[in-house]
């Protein structure tokens, strides 16, 4: 009984003793942080000076640099706080520095450089949670933002380069897609500055040294962004470049909110979530395919078309099961994004739809038959063409019959695409001229809404080079 008296009371010790130890690390390290906050308050009016800002952030402490991102505190350490907040990292630094990208007092030229660097602070973060948030503030795609850099081109007044430093925190996370905007800046000949930063920010992620002549003509910088955009493959992985994190909860979260604007009924969100996710590229697939899958028709056709717009071979298989849908728009989407795929397996598939009771679906098959079809696929096309004109149905299919036949290099048929251009109705007229011209790379000098004779005369101008050339 003793014994067990004495046990009892030196477990009891030994518990208490761990207590102690437990408390007494507890109350240290709450003492540090006390010390580094401290500290880091101290030095934060003084984040300018050389070497002080890499202290604040080697001392980790979060709420200091929180305080010195808030508005009445001096510009200069307000955006090198951005910067800190960024390095540090944190959900409480990536929703304070979205909440900032965002903020309007109604001074676009105060709120211009504290989206500058907020945005620079969310390229150091390079959270993935923030990739979408980071796209709807691209100038194409939030074009009612009051910014004159995200205004009309020609605008005048103070503006800032945020949409290339949006473009580098997308590129330092891996969204490739974000190299299309860069380009669209490179473009901004109104906008030497803009397109100078978006100039260092492609060369920097892609490696590509390709000049731009911001100091030359109008004409030499746009020729120039058109090499870029010939050289970029939007859809690559560039060496060395980091991968998507395509598992982050709040990216996932958030793209299932952009993708289900598609099935919904407001327009703006559905134009923006076509923007968004083009540009956002692979990482969408998942989502899309869903929508594609689900009951919403609207949501079909919207997906559907917007898997033609990012154009990955990971589609493939779903837009292959969306041909056999009950929704004739859904259907046609499908076809359409098949041929931008350039998915040739499709071809056999799609022949079958020729026949289709819908005119859309038949020109959408008819068009990728043409395309991506061989010499086999002309008497099917014949056949469906005839068809066609007996039944004189839907506008635009005649033309997408005949204008497959010309892609199949059935000279023949460019006769029938110039009578169509001459006599057929305006919706004919304008796809006639747009499958002439591709084919041809002959521009016609009269278009679809000429008059009569004016439309006449031009194709037998046409009519006349295509003789020459092919004698």
């Amino acid at each position: 009984m003793r014994n067990a008296v004495v046990t009892l009371a030196l477990g009891v010790g030994v518990v208490a003793l761990v207590f102690n130890d437990s408390a007494f690390e507890r109350r240290a390290q709450e003492a540090a942080a006390h010390r580094r906050a401290q500290e880091a308050a101290e030095l934060i009016p003084r984040i300018v000076e050389p070497g002080v800002f890499e202290r604040i952030v080697a001392l980790n402490e979060i709420e200091p640099v929180l305080d010195a991102t808030q508005a009445g505190q001096p510009s200069g350490v307000r955006r090198m706080a951005c910067i800190a907040l960024g390095r540090i990292g944190g959900k409480q630094a990536r929703d304070r520095l979205l909440a900032m990208l965002q903020e309007s007092t109604g001074k676009p030229e105060n709120d211009g450089w504290t989206r500058l660097y907020a945005a620079a602070g969310l390229t150091e973060l390079a959270d993935p949670a923030t990739a979408i948030d980071l796209i709807l503030q691209l100038s194409t795609i939030n074009p009612d933002d009051a910014l004159a850099a995200r205004a009309d081109r020609m605008q005048s007044g103070p503006y800032f380069t945020i949409d290339a430093q949006l473009c580098d925190a997308l590129l330092t996370m891996g969204l490739h897609g974000a190299a299309a905007s860069l380009i669209e800046q490179l473009e901004r000949i109104h906008r030497i500055r803009i397109s100078i930063d978006a100039y260092a920010v492609l060369r920097r992620h892609t490696g590509l040294d390709l000049p731009f002549r911001y100091n030359g003509s109008d004409a030499a910088r746009l020729e120039d962004a058109q090499r870029w955009r010939a050289a970029v493959a939007l859809e690559r992985t560039w060496d060395g470049a980091p991968a998507f994190d395509l598992e982050n909860p709040r990216f996932r979260e958030r793209c299932k909110e952009v993708v289900a604007w598609l099935g919904g009924s407001s327009i703006t969100h559905r134009l923006k979530a076509h923007k968004v996710l083009d540009l956002l590229g692979e990482p969408a697939l998942p989502f899309l395919i869903d929508l594609l899958r689900s009951d919403n028709r609207v949501g079909q056709r919207q997906a559907a078309y917007t898997l033609g717009l990012i154009a990955h071979s990971g589609a493939a298989e779903a837009l292959m099961d969306a041909l056999d849908g009950t929704d004739a728009d859904a259907r046609a989407e499908a076809v359409d994004a098949l041929t931008k795929l350039r998915h040739e397996p499709a071809v056999e598939s799609v022949r079958a739809m020729l026949k289709d009771p819908d005119g859309e679906v038949r020109a959408a098959a008819a068009t990728l038959v043409g395309k991506l079809g061989g010499q086999a696929e002309v008497m099917p096309l014949v056949e469906a063409l005839k068809a066609e004109l007996e039944r004189k149905g839907h506008a635009g299919t005649v033309t997408a019959m005949t204008g497959a036949l010309v892609m199949l290099d059935r000279r023949e048929y460019i006769g029938a695409m110039l009578q169509i251009f001459v006599e057929g109705e305006l919706v004919d007229r304008r796809d006639a001229l747009r499958v002439l011209e591709e084919y041809t790379s002959e521009k016609f000098d009269a278009d679809a809404a000429a008059g009569l004779e004016e439309r006449r005369a031009a194709a037998e101008r046409i009519r006349e080079r295509i003789r020459k050339r092919f004698q």
